[in-house]
């Protein structure tokens, strides 16, 4: 019995030790706000093969290019941390989510499952683009 104990814990720590540990990490307001203002942020669409760019103001406007086609909006972080962007009638909120030093916007369904809706690419301080 003491052998197959030995075995199970081996083969245990093997699993353990081979499965790869992903550190997922929900970023709160403070960290949103740091992470946009003042930014210029390059994201890809989940389901596009396009990017997009936006310049992110302190002053709570955000400019985006997509397509050669400029949009302009509005920006603000919600008290639950989430990104909220207001390019046509009303805001849309996004969870933003750091994992292994990627980060993703998710849109929060109904039933609290996250849709991810892009992929941040870059973030250049400043707007070197004139949006």
């Amino acid at each position: 019995m003491k052998s197959g104990t030995s075995v199970a814990i081996a083969m245990l720590a093997t699993t353990l030790i081979s499965t790869p540990v992903f550190a997922e990490k929900v970023l709160n307001a403070e960290e949103v706000t740091a992470l946009i203002s003042g930014m210029t942020v390059t994201e890809r669409p989940a389901k596009k093969d396009t990017e997009q760019t936006a310049y992110y103001d302190a002053n709570g406007t955000v400019k985006s290019i997509r397509k050669d086609k400029s949009v302009a909006g509005k920006w603000k972080v919600n008290k639950t941390g989430q990104l909220c962007i207001k390019k046509k009638k009303k805001f849309r909120c996004h969870l933003i989510v750091e994992e292994n030093g990627s980060y993703g916007k998710y849109r929060v369904k109904k039933d609290d499952q996250r849709k991810l809706k892009a992929n941040y690419l870059s973030f250049t301080a400043g707007n070197p683009n004139s949006y």
